[in-house]
């Protein structure tokens, strides 16, 4: 990844596109979708201001083609670009009172299987749903790549979250009775290493 100044010097531009094959069944055939845009202030940052959202024609599997590459991504997630705290403010901190319902329906269905235990949530985000998890009776910890939601977590909400990707964490087989992933597996680029790390 090659890190280039824009504009007036303040904006760094992170390149690298990469072409992946369907990761389920590595077939290179798939059907163009919609596209799905970039925030506007993520505009001219990296090699993409729109996601192609494709179809494998071989599985069926929906997935990001081309994507920015696995650095870009990295850079993506760290929420360091002007007005991205704006961003998260508006859609990911000030939204409790609306996903509270959502997370409620979570917890309730987790506890068809399991009512209490040690769970794990993976990209916790803002940490919310572990607060309820938490609340409702589970030991909670989490994992995050986004530095700004680690801080977050672990800062004001006074949660244990692993930082790096899972599979990184080499964290004790067995160590979870719950293990939950919401909107997450749709942004990992090897979603099979991911489930088989959560198994």
């Amino acid at each position: 990844m090659t890190e280039t100044i824009i504009g007036l010097g303040a904006t760094k531009r992170y390149n690298g596109l990469e072409h992946p094959n369907c990761c389920i069944c590595g077939s290179t055939n798939y059907t163009s979708l919609f596209i799905a845009p970039v925030q506007e202030h993520q505009k001219g940052v990296f090699d993409l201001d729109s996601f192609p959202i494709v179809k494998c024609n071989q599985c069926d599997l929906i997935f990001v083609n081309p994507r920015i590459s696995a650095e870009a991504n990295n850079k993506y997630y760290e929420f360091s670009l002007p007005h991205d705290r704006e961003f998260l403010d508006k859609h990911f901190f000030e939204t409790y009172p609306i996903h509270k319902n959502r997370l409620n329906r979570y917890i309730k269905l987790i506890n068809k299987y399991k009512k209490t235990g040690r769970l794990l949530d993976v990209g916790c985000g803002n940490g919310y749903f572990l607060t309820r998890a938490s609340a409702s009776g589970f030991q909670v910890e989490g994992q995050e790549i986004s530095p700004l939601f680690i801080n977050y977590c672990r800062n004001e909400l006074g949660l244990i979250v692993h930082s790096e990707e899972l599979v990184a964490n080499n964290l004790e087989t067995g160590s979870y009775d719950v293990i939950t992933l919401f909107d997450v597996i749709e942004h990992v680029y090897q979603p099979d290493e991911l489930l088989m790390e959560c198994n």
